[in-house]
């Protein structure tokens, strides 16, 4: 699972942090542990610099309560990084923990059980803890007696930005299927999407009359069946998950362009992708010249999984 959250980012972090046993963070400031109680045998990695205890920016209070609950504490004045690893989750994301970024801040974060998010979270903590210092009852006794001032912050009024959950599809295409509609419109929007170095702008369209007409958005992920010819037997390409883009409708001709970035170097023949599939535990795909499904989570994880980096390969052209 790896789930965007952002307007109900803090009730998660709460839920997790109750149900768990034991936690690492490397959390830049603290200043309130209300929804986060850091105890016995947790590891707390944060800004714990005179500077950021002078001006309030972290809470010797809160420091000091996690201290005496047995909490290993380390202070690094360069850090910048919002991570905490529970149990079985970990979050990456932008949220402090203080009450000024779960009531006025508009924060966004990443919670996930996949194994390298937890990996790469809890490698982050420990090679942070090499390279911090570790707190003691001095430096405690000497952070609880600096005097405070506090920089006054503007207030804010938090907004509520709802991230719906991600969604994987996989659809077949026809290259020499010709557009019913105005081309060029189409292809003056594929211009102007984002594309990074080795890939180029590409489109596929569809007329109404489908759940991933209705129901696709911007941001989901796309497998692609492809086949040259609608004269084709089978398809002769699938191509790994892109990210729909853009979306173009022609509302007279209920009609719909989705654009993505492509690069070539991802994808496998049909006969070779379908073993993939059945390892990901996508089946009933039949001849593959009409699907268009939605993936579960699950199956688009492990499809993404397993078509690793070793096994691409780009045929020639």
């Amino acid at each position: 699972m790896i789930e965007v959250s952002s307007d109900n980012l803090w009730d998660k972090l709460e839920k997790l942090s109750g149900d768990s046993k034991g936690k690492k963070a490397a959390v830049s400031y603290i200043t309130d542990d209300t929804a986060i109680q850091f105890t016995y045998g947790d590891t707390l990695v944060a800004d714990i610099s005179e500077d950021a205890i002078g001006t309030g920016r972290t809470s010797a209070k809160v420091i000091s309560d996690a201290f005496k609950n047995g909490v290993e504490i380390y202070t690094c004045d360069s850090l910048h990084a919002k991570t905490i690893v529970f149990d079985h989750h970990a979050y990456i994301g932008s949220a402090n923990i203080s009450s000024h970024s779960r009531e006025s801040l508009d924060e966004i974060g990443i919670i996930s059980d996949h194994p390298n998010v937890m990996s790469g979270a809890l490698q982050t903590i420990e090679k942070l803890k090499l390279q911090s210092h570790k707190v003691d009852r001095e430096y405690i006794d000497k952070i609880l007696s600096i005097e405070v001032k506090r920089n006054r912050k503007a207030k804010r009024k938090k907004r509520n930005i709802n991230i719906e959950t991600p969604r994987s599809w996989m659809i077949s295409v026809v290259n020499d299927a010709s557009y019913p509609g105005d081309e060029n419109h189409i292809e003056e929007d594929n211009q102007n999407i984002e594309v990074s170095e080795n890939e180029e702008p590409a489109w596929f369209w569809l007329k109404q009359g489908s759940k991933f007409y209705d129901q696709v958005k911007i941001g989901d992920s796309v497998v692609i069946i492809e086949r040259e010819s609608s004269s084709s037997e089978s398809p002769e390409y699938v191509y790994r998950h892109f990210t729909i883009k853009h979306i173009s409708e022609d509302s007279a001709l209920k009609i719909r362009a989705y654009h993505y970035a492509y690069n070539e170097d991802y994808y496998h023949e049909w006969e070779d992708f379908l073993e993939l599939a059945v390892q990901a535990g996508i089946t009933n795909l039949g001849s593959g010249l009409s699907t268009t499904r939605e993936l579960s989570q699950k199956q688009s994880n492990l499809l993404f999984e397993l078509w690793a980096p070793n096994k691409l390969w780009a045929p020639n052209k």
